[in-house]
């Protein structure tokens, strides 16, 4: 019984959609007939293969070649796609408007001449895969508004809309495509640029990469060749001038000042633009001279000057064709002392001299600086590296990426999609203030950076290390005590997890709200700065005056703890700090040191005439805080 239901139910599904479909075939086919009911002219643009419009003083043909629309006659040249779009799409939106038939003419004892179609102001020829469709364009209305037109073959007169003669062009330059050079910046695969000072070369190698193929082999700046290859293709003919430059020596083509030539990919060939001379005396305009077609026109010399550009303005100011992403190890030298970083896992870990955790922000910042466009002059590699402070350097820097990929040959430089190790050696500061020479390795080129980027740069292992100096859960702290000026005060964890004074002290109120505050900090204590592996000794941090210390109890076996020492001020924000069995001294912010010593037990309300107690043990004569 189920399956019959299901069945039937099934059944009316699948007689209700064909309904449905019918009618919705019968309804579009239905508005699509009166649509072309409606149209003057039954055509669909996008058909068209080629078309003439031909008028008195006009004769014009432009044919569909491969996709592209292309003027035949009078000149062969590219059209402007749009303004071909634009022609074919509005005479397929004419509508019809009055429609005079045979019977009216001879009704009304006129002829076709009376509308201007014996001699027609216009006759437009559109071709098709299939044949051709003329149409003879007459006179206006008395009454304005509309033009007459008759299509060969018919013999009724319909009146549309006069928009039709401003869609008409009124010469062949207005079909025609203004852009200098065909194609797009994305096609381009090779570019030339020739100027009274040298011809340069620059090509797209594998992956898309632009490397600089003459006159030196290096790399392109990516964003300073599109920049050049979309002002390229967005300049435009101001004004084209008649016939071909059968004289180059008059518009300066014979020597130009500027030649840029491309090779477009996907069969798109050759093409150049030579610009020559200045037209007239302002100079606002340059005659140009569009390759292959060899057609001359005027072009503002504001769109030119963008494309005028130096081999310098073209090279890559980068170091490196590392990305910082792909830098995963950092390896300085500065004489004899040596510092290695390395990205573990995604974690950024000191290797040599000391293995620790990284500052992950410090080595951020330092990849940003050296794998940023920061160089600022180019020089070709000396002959002598000792006189240019380059042998010995200063400083050498080298940067691998995952995998370590073997180095390529000294002067030959990465191809496209390459993760090159690069090895960077600095001079000394022999330079003018603020400079430093940089020979970049293995593309074998010296480059001039700014001094300030060695900010960044340090063979002292706490210069990169991880500032979290102390990370404790609050609730593996047993026991505190804080000593400060000569005193100190101790509270222990009791088994209902409160905190209390400790025995020898001397009765009062632990300040909660104080604790809490010291617990917080020391889930992520973090130093404002290292200051080197100094002697704990050393008197300039105040250790031998009677340091402040805050020691911690932990749970676990032997009472383990943590103990640190706040010393004399660095600076007015920070003091300096250590913590016993922790190598280095570092600083911590007021702010930090204020609530890691703070005053742990509130002394009781005085009552009477008692004195009053104090909570403090003298730390001489008192238990010895470890």
């Amino acid at each position: 019984m189920r399956f019959r239901t299901t069945a039937i139910l099934l059944l009316a599904v699948l007689v209700l959609g064909a309904l449905i479909s019918r009618m919705e075939r019968t309804t579009r086919s239905t508005r699509e007939r009166a649509e072309a009911a409606r149209r003057a002219l039954g055509f669909q643009a996008e058909a068209v293969s080629s078309f003439v419009i031909q008028s008195t003083n006009l004769l014009v043909e432009c044919v569909k070649e491969a996709g592209h629309w292309m003027i035949a006659r009078p000149l062969r040249a590219r059209a402007d796609a749009a303004a071909v779009d634009r022609l074919l799409y509005g005479l397929q939106g004419l509508d019809r408007g009055e429609v005079i038939t045979p019977h009216d003419l001879k009704t009304r004892k006129l002829g076709p001449e009376a509308y201007g179609l014996a001699l027609p102001r216009y006759r437009i020829v559109l071709g098709f895969a299939h044949g051709r469709q003329t149409i003879r364009v007459g006179r206006e209305a008395p009454m304005g508004g509309s033009v007459y037109i008759q299509e060969e073959g018919q013999e009724d007169i319909v009146a549309v809309d006069s928009g039709l003669l401003a869609l008409l062009p009124a010469s062949v330059s207005t079909l025609r495509d203004r852009s200098l050079l065909p194609g797009a910046p994305e096609m381009v695969q090779r570019l030339e640029i020739r100027r009274g000072d040298g011809f340069i070369q620059i090509a797209r190698a594998e992956r898309g990469r632009w490397m600089i193929r003459q006159p030196v082999v290096t790399r392109a700046s990516p964003a300073a060749v599109q920049h050049v290859l979309e002002q390229l293709f967005l300049l435009r003919a101001a004004e084209f001038l008649p016939g071909e430059a059968a004289d180059s020596t008059a518009y300066g083509f014979d020597d130009p000042g500027l030649r840029i030539g491309v090779v477009l990919g996907g069969g798109g060939g050759e093409a150049a633009v030579l610009f020559g001379n200045p037209v007239g005396r302002d100079g606002a305009r340059l005659y140009a001279l569009a390759q292959p077609g060899d057609s001359v026109c005027m072009v503002e010399a504001g769109q030119v000057e963008p494309l005028n550009v130096a081999l310098d303005d073209l090279r890559d100011r980068k170091l490196t064709t590392l990305k910082a992403r792909d830098v995963n190890r950092i390896v300085i030298e500065e004489g004899e002392r040596k510092l290695e970083l390395q990205n573990v896992s995604g974690e950024w870990r000191l290797i040599e001299p000391r293995r620790w955790k990284a500052e992950d922000q410090r080595v951020l910042e330092f990849l940003a600086v050296w794998t940023a466009p920061v160089i600022q002059n180019f020089f070709p590699a000396p002959t002598n590296l000792a006189a240019s402070g380059l042998e010995p350097p200063a400083l050498k820097i080298r940067l691998a990426p995952q995998g370590e990929e073997k180095s390529k040959p000294e002067g030959r430089p990465g191809t496209a999609g390459d993760e090159e190790e690069a090895a960077l050696w600095i001079s000394a500061p022999s330079r003018p203030a603020g400079r430093r020479l940089v020979l970049v390795k293995p593309e074998g080129f010296v480059g001039e950076i700014p001094e300030s980027l060695l900010l960044s740069v340090s063979t002292d292992p706490f210069f990169y290390r991880d500032r979290a100096v102390l990370a404790l859960d609050p609730d593996e702290v047993v026991r505190i005590s804080v000593s400060r000026d000569g005193k100190t005060s101790m509270i222990e964890r009791s088994a209902s997890g409160e905190f209390a004074p400790a025995a020898g002290m001397e009765a009062g109120t632990v300040d909660r709200e104080a604790v809490q505050d010291l617990l917080r900090t020391l889930r992520e204590l973090r130093a404002e700065r290292f200051v080197g592996s100094a002697s704990a000794e050393g008197r300039e941090f105040g250790w031998d005056d009677r340091p402040a210390v805050l020691s911690l109890g932990l749970k676990g076996p032997g009472g383990l703890g943590k103990t640190l020492s706040i010393g004399a001020p660095a600076d007015s924000e920070t003091r300096y700090a250590m913590i016993q069995g922790q190598e280095g001294v570092f600083e911590l912010s007021n702010k930090d040191c204020a609530l890691l010593l703070p005053r742990l037990i509130e002394p009781p309300a005085p009552s009477g005439n008692a004195a009053h107690g104090t909570n403090q043990v003298d730390h001489a004569g008192g238990e010895k805080i470890r």
